[in-house]
């Protein structure tokens, strides 16, 4: 199996989407609709490749702490791709709006935390590439131009593809001395960049140079040498969108002339790609799910139940609360012990559905820690709390937890406290109900005590 490398651009892709054809008479606010996705050139043509069974790996810079980085960093690892991302310190947010109409892109606006890096930090993330071993390296010219020849030095001898599909890029490309070109199999290029600096291609063309340009409805042009071929576009019956269309064609051609084939079946391995992508839109869209991110920061996956962080965060939510309950499971470590950890998630899931179950609709439960339930009641007298603790307990105990072939019977030591101890801060209530948690424990274990 091949090894790849993708350098450059990975970003939040927000995309709007409007159903009025621009032509500047309409306004500037247009009705629409949006699509948030993580792009960019680099990891576009990553997962192409990854679906053409390529090993890849992917590296690219973002900014720390960011929410776009969370979103691109889980997207990531839900595709499974073997990546590095540099976060600099003081990086601005990697990101790519876009307003479209019907026919065409109508206005986009990027912005790359490439350009946040230090010669330093960019050396750094040189000696995590060159410490790995990589048959070929797509280079996306996000980079400012100084790190993109700095970058082509440390792969030489690596043979490499450069993508240059954008005005921004373009200049980068156009600033990059390629003298020393031999190693450089090809560049990807559209036809608006290609056509106002077409004079300038004259000190840049040798006999080995490949130039793909992407002209849309046109199809695509290569320029080899001093020759000159035009490709028409394959056609395409009720295409679903052509965005991304130029990083699946250039995924197609990468993989094809790595694979020995001619510059004609390249090009008409890209075209396949083009036609893949614009029907069935999957080749290299990661659309993300607003509401499972959302869900993500505030629930624990596991037990779906409530967080740690939400708890520390959200007081507007646990605001008016009368009792905590906590809940720890009698010898847990033993479950994982004697039947593994994968049983032991079985147990806390299953029992946190019994807990949702029994506390709910007043009761808020949290997952705190490990084996750690905390269940948040409003309760108007003690005894409700400890009746509710005390019916979790026994359904608990009840409950036959089966797990492959056995069956594993589960007991809890549970603590109750009141915030009519005058302890306004959440951590001191918690505190209180976890000391009648030990006082259970030590009294026996499956019990509540208040």
């Amino acid at each position: 199996m091949q090894k790849a490398l993708l350098v450059g651009a990975t970003h939040i892709d927000i995309l709007a989407n409007t159903s009025l054809q621009f032509d500047g008479s309409v306004g500037k606010d247009l009705p629409g609709e949006f699509v948030i996705s993580v792009g960019g050139t680099a990891f576009n043509v990553c997962v192409n490749l990854m679906g053409l069974n390529l090993d890849c790996f992917l590296v690219s810079v973002t900014k720390k702490d960011s929410l776009f980085t969370y979103l691109i960093e889980q997207t990531l690892k839900g595709l499974k791709i073997k990546h590095y991302i540099f976060h600099p310190e003081h990086a601005k947010e990697s990101a790519f709006l876009a307003i479209r109409d019907p026919l065409d892109l109508i206005m986009a606006v990027t912005a790359q935390a490439w350009d946040s890096l230090t010669n330093q930090e960019f050396d750094e993330i040189l000696t995590k590439i060159t410490s790995r071993q990589f048959d070929f390296a797509v280079v996306d010219c996000n980079l400012p131009a100084l790190y993109i020849k700095k970058l082509l030095e440390a792969l030489y001898p690596t043979p490499l593809y450069l993508c240059a599909t954008s005005t921004a890029k373009f200049i980068r490309f156009l600033a990059i001395n390629m003298e020393n070109q031999g190693f450089v199999k090809a560049f990807f290029m559209n036809e608006e960049e290609y056509s106002n600096a077409i004079n300038l291609f004259k000190e840049f063309t040798t006999e080995k140079s490949l130039y793909f340009v992407t002209q849309g409805e046109k199809g695509v042009k290569v320029i080899e040498g001093n020759n000159i071929t035009h490709y028409p576009p394959p056609e395409i019956e009720e295409p679903k969108s052509f965005s991304g269309a130029g990083d699946a064609f250039a995924s197609g051609v990468i993989y094809g002339l790595q694979n020995g084939y001619s510059i004609n079946d390249a090009v008409s391995k890209g075209f396949a790609m083009v036609i893949e992508k614009a029907k069935y839109q999957h080749s290299n869209t990661a659309v993300i799910s607003l509401e499972k991110i959302s869900d993500s920061f505030i629930k624990d996956k596991l037990t779906d139940t409530f967080n740690r962080n939400t708890l520390e965060n959200d007081k507007v939510m646990l605001c008016d609360f009368s009792h905590v309950i906590v809940i720890d499971i009698d010898h847990f470590k033993k479950i994982n012990d004697t039947y593994g950890h994968t049983a032991g998630d079985v147990v806390l899931h299953n029992i946190a559905q019994i807990i949702r179950e029994a506390s709910l609709p007043e009761g808020i439960a949290c997952r705190y820690g490990g084996e750690e339930m905390i269940i948040f009641l409003r309760e108007k007298i003690d005894d409700e709390a400890y009746n509710k603790a005390e019916k979790i307990r026994k359904m608990v105990k009840k409950a036959l937890i089966k797990y492959k072939n056995k069956t594993i019977k589960v007991t809890m030591s549970i603590g109750v406290a009141s915030t009519k101890s005058g302890l306004a801060d959440i951590h001191k209530i918690i505190k209180r109900a976890d000391e009648n948690v030990y006082k259970a424990k030590k009294a026996g274990r499956d019990r509540v005590v208040m």
